[in-house]
Protein backbone atom coordinates (compact mmCIF):
# COMPACT_ATOMS: atom_id res chain seq x y z
CA UNK A 1 0.00 0.00 0.00
CA UNK A 2 1.16 3.41 -1.15
CA UNK A 3 1.30 6.55 1.52
CA UNK A 4 1.10 9.85 0.99
CA UNK A 5 2.75 12.01 3.45
CA UNK A 6 1.68 15.62 2.34
CA UNK A 7 4.15 18.53 3.74
CA UNK A 8 2.13 21.13 1.81
CA UNK A 9 2.40 24.52 3.45
CA UNK A 10 4.43 23.10 5.97
CA UNK A 11 7.93 25.11 6.21
CA UNK A 12 9.12 25.49 9.79
CA UNK A 13 10.68 22.99 12.18
CA UNK A 14 7.16 24.33 14.95
CA UNK A 15 5.22 22.06 12.03
CA UNK A 16 7.82 19.14 11.94
CA UNK A 17 6.23 15.45 11.42
CA UNK A 18 7.35 12.22 12.56
CA UNK A 19 6.66 9.34 10.30
CA UNK A 20 6.44 5.98 11.77
CA UNK A 21 6.69 2.58 9.12
CA UNK A 22 8.02 4.58 6.55
CA UNK A 23 8.82 2.81 2.94
CA UNK A 24 11.58 4.58 1.35
CA UNK A 25 11.83 3.23 -2.57
CA UNK A 26 14.82 1.75 -1.92
CA UNK A 27 13.54 -0.47 0.93
CA UNK A 28 14.19 -4.48 -0.41
CA UNK A 29 11.27 -5.46 1.46
CA UNK A 30 9.14 -3.18 -0.01
CA UNK A 31 5.63 -5.12 -0.92
CA UNK A 32 4.46 -5.35 -4.38
CA UNK A 33 7.20 -2.37 -5.22
CA UNK A 34 5.06 0.09 -3.47
CA UNK A 35 6.49 2.51 -1.74
CA UNK A 36 5.49 5.93 0.38
CA UNK A 37 5.85 9.41 -2.02
CA UNK A 38 5.97 12.96 0.18
CA UNK A 39 3.84 15.49 -1.36
CA UNK A 40 4.92 19.57 -1.28
CA UNK A 41 3.41 22.39 -3.34
CA UNK A 42 4.84 24.91 -5.12
CA UNK A 43 3.11 27.83 -3.34
CA UNK A 44 5.29 26.89 -0.64
CA UNK A 45 8.35 25.88 -1.86
CA UNK A 46 8.81 27.83 -4.97
CA UNK A 47 12.01 25.96 -6.27
CA UNK A 48 9.57 23.35 -7.38
CA UNK A 49 7.63 23.11 -9.59
CA UNK A 50 4.73 20.98 -9.69
CA UNK A 51 4.83 18.03 -12.27
CA UNK A 52 8.32 18.65 -12.66
CA UNK A 53 10.88 15.84 -12.41
CA UNK A 54 12.53 16.22 -8.95
CA UNK A 55 16.75 15.89 -9.20
CA UNK A 56 19.05 14.21 -7.17
CA UNK A 57 22.27 16.06 -5.85
CA UNK A 58 25.12 15.30 -3.36
CA UNK A 59 26.31 18.84 -1.69
CA UNK A 60 29.16 18.58 -3.91
CA UNK A 61 27.31 17.86 -7.10
CA UNK A 62 25.11 20.71 -6.69
CA UNK A 63 27.61 23.16 -5.55
CA UNK A 64 29.09 23.16 -9.14
CA UNK A 65 25.32 23.84 -10.37
CA UNK A 66 24.57 26.78 -12.04
CA UNK A 67 20.82 25.85 -11.13
CA UNK A 68 18.99 23.88 -8.59
CA UNK A 69 15.50 24.38 -9.81
CA UNK A 70 13.42 21.16 -8.67
CA UNK A 71 16.74 19.87 -7.15
CA UNK A 72 16.46 18.02 -3.42
CA UNK A 73 20.42 17.50 -1.82
CA UNK A 74 21.02 14.00 -0.56
CA UNK A 75 23.62 14.07 1.74
CA UNK A 76 24.70 13.45 5.33
CA UNK A 77 23.23 16.04 7.39
CA UNK A 78 26.57 17.95 8.92
CA UNK A 79 26.99 18.18 5.46
CA UNK A 80 23.66 19.74 4.21
CA UNK A 81 24.08 22.44 7.60
CA UNK A 82 27.33 23.60 6.83
CA UNK A 83 26.63 24.80 3.20
CA UNK A 84 25.29 27.53 1.67
CA UNK A 85 23.62 27.37 -1.68
CA UNK A 86 23.79 31.16 -3.08
CA UNK A 87 21.60 29.42 -6.77
CA UNK A 88 18.88 28.65 -4.39
CA UNK A 89 17.50 32.10 -3.58
CA UNK A 90 13.85 30.59 -3.78
CA UNK A 91 14.76 27.60 -0.79
CA UNK A 92 16.42 24.31 -1.39
CA UNK A 93 15.00 20.97 0.31
CA UNK A 94 18.06 18.04 1.33
CA UNK A 95 16.70 15.06 3.09
CA UNK A 96 19.75 13.65 5.59
CA UNK A 97 20.80 10.06 4.91
CA UNK A 98 22.13 9.54 8.65
CA UNK A 99 19.69 11.33 10.50
CA UNK A 100 16.20 10.29 7.73
CA UNK A 101 15.16 13.84 8.01
CA UNK A 102 13.67 16.25 5.33
CA UNK A 103 15.50 19.74 5.91
CA UNK A 104 14.58 23.35 4.42
CA UNK A 105 16.17 26.23 3.35
CA UNK A 106 14.13 29.20 2.80
CA UNK A 107 17.23 31.17 1.29
CA UNK A 108 19.19 28.18 0.40
CA UNK A 109 21.49 29.49 3.18
CA UNK A 110 21.46 26.28 5.55
CA UNK A 111 23.66 27.15 8.61
CA UNK A 112 22.25 30.24 8.83
CA UNK A 113 18.32 28.91 8.62
CA UNK A 114 17.72 25.03 8.47
CA UNK A 115 13.97 24.23 9.18
CA UNK A 116 12.76 20.47 10.17
CA UNK A 117 9.88 19.38 7.70
CA UNK A 118 10.10 15.93 8.49
CA UNK A 119 11.83 12.88 9.96
CA UNK A 120 10.69 9.20 8.89
CA UNK A 121 12.00 5.83 10.32
CA UNK A 122 13.86 4.93 7.45
CA UNK A 123 16.65 6.22 5.04
CA UNK A 124 15.73 4.25 1.80
CA UNK A 125 15.49 7.63 0.35
CA UNK A 126 15.28 8.35 -3.90
CA UNK A 127 13.90 12.20 -4.71
CA UNK A 128 13.23 11.56 -8.29
CA UNK A 129 11.22 8.73 -7.01
CA UNK A 130 9.55 10.05 -3.75
CA UNK A 131 8.80 13.43 -4.19
CA UNK A 132 5.61 14.33 -5.34
CA UNK A 133 5.49 18.19 -6.52
CA UNK A 134 1.58 19.44 -6.56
Amino acid sequence: MQNTINIAAQNTTEDRDVVIGYVGFNNTSKADGSFDLIQIDQTTFPNYIAGATIQQKTVQEAGSEESLLNTIIVDKEANIKKQIFPNATKGLLAFATDTATLHFAPAGNFPANTQDLLTVDSKDFSAPDQILVV
